[in-house]
């Protein structure tokens, strides 16, 4: 079920969200907690619509992909250059896989930060955050008022 809720998760932070898979792609096949979990991403991802609306209006003026590795968003940071895994969704969301690791360094570029999920507001000078025993994805967000 983990496998299955990750591919979901990451498939919904796409701007073309689809379920991709031989294994069964409906969440009741997994259970009532998939079903839950699931239900909640993606009306978050409905709240999303005009955010991705507009960043794919900004994408198809300036050039700009709508999904870009933390090194374009900062050019001059030199640890965003070795983000492999963390990456921008438009200029304001920061995404962050866990995929199949129990813990992993975030990144969070300088400035200011919220959780998504938690509402917790970050004032960070560039520097890692340990997050430990994530079974799914984190979601950060820049520039909050």
């Amino acid at each position: 079920m983990e496998n299955y809720l990750s591919s979901v998760q990451m498939g919904l932070w796409m701007p073309l969200s689809r379920a991709h898979g031989k294994t069964p792609r409906e969440p009741w096949q997994y259970g009532d907690m998939a079903l839950k979990e699931v239900k909640k991403w993606i009306n978050f991802r409905h709240r999303l619509v005009p955010y991705l609306y507009h960043t794919a209006c900004q994408s198809h003026q300036s050039g700009i992909p709508m999904i870009r590795p933390l090194v374009m968003e900062y050019p001059k940071d030199p640890i965003a250059k070795t983000q492999n895994l963390s990456y921008m969704l438009g200029d304001a969301l920061l995404i962050s896989p866990g995929f199949d690791r129990d813990e992993y360094e975030l990144y969070l570029p300088e400035g200011r930060w919220q959780d998504i999920e938690s509402k917790e507001v970050l004032h960070v000078p560039a520097q890692l955050w340990k997050q430990e025993d994530l079974e799914f994805m984190t979601f950060q967000k820049k520039d909050v008022d």
